[in-house]
């Protein structure tokens, strides 16, 4: 087998291990998402009902972004670090959708979901600059790689920041005033808030995901 035939291979069963682990961890954060729900729903408790669709906002939004990330330009030789990453981001998952019904809790654990996407991002970043000589062959390809480089250091400088920011305002207020955000249900508004940033993130993301893999067709 020559050379380029293994690499190829290796590359392969790289972004296999990283699918099948991202499939694997999310689908262990949507049960507990699942679990948390039916006991939401089932109640009627619609104090709480904004939350149950920002974590699945989440869910999607972190499952899709990493998955791109996967076969943008994830290869051979795997990245342990980087990838036992994706453990802490789903150990914080399972604990931000335990508490739907606690928005105190929420929202301060939403802090460190942030802050360990944060992480998640700088490695990401890192690791695609170590890639840049395999784009730089064809033009189709270095748009490719410099979109993606944009698109990391959107997620890490703005959204991750801006994500942690209003999430520890958002618990610093309820703590402060929980008779205005608990007893009056102004958390309500805060939920969504955070909602409407989701919807935004989400729908951005779509429209990168058209545009950077309209440009793959050129490789």
């Amino acid at each position: 087998m020559n050379p380029s035939s293994q690499k190829e291979k290796l590359d392969n069963l790289v972004v296999t291990i990283e699918l099948t682990l991202l499939s694997v961890i999310q689908g262990v954060a949507l049960f507990f998402l699942a679990d948390n729900a039916r006991v939401t729903l089932l109640s009627l408790d619609y104090e709480h009902f904004v939350y149950l669709v920002i974590a699945f906002l989440f869910l999607i939004i972190f499952w899709s972004q990493t998955i791109v990330h996967v076969i943008s330009f994830i290869s051979w030789p795997i990245e342990f670090a980087h990838t036992f990453l994706y453990f802490l981001v789903v150990i914080l998952e399972i604990l931000m959708f335990s508490s739907v019904a606690n928005p105190s809790s929420w929202f301060a654990v939403n802090v460190f979901f942030f802050i360990s996407i944060w992480v998640l991002y700088y490695a990401d970043l890192r690791l695609l600059k170590t890639k840049k000589q395999d784009f730089m062959d064809t033009e189709a390809k270095k748009i490719f790689y410099e979109a993606t480089l944009k698109d990391q250091r959107a997620g890490l400088f703005v959204f991750t920041p801006v994500g942690a920011f209003f999430s520890f305002v958002s618990w610093f207020l309820i703590a402060m005033y929980p008779s205005v955000f608990l007893e009056g249900h102004w958390h309500i508004l805060l939920g969504a808030i955070e909602m409407g940033i989701g919807i935004f993130i989400l729908a951005r993301f779509m429209s990168v995901f058209k545009k950077r893999f309209a440009v793959i067709e050129g490789f």
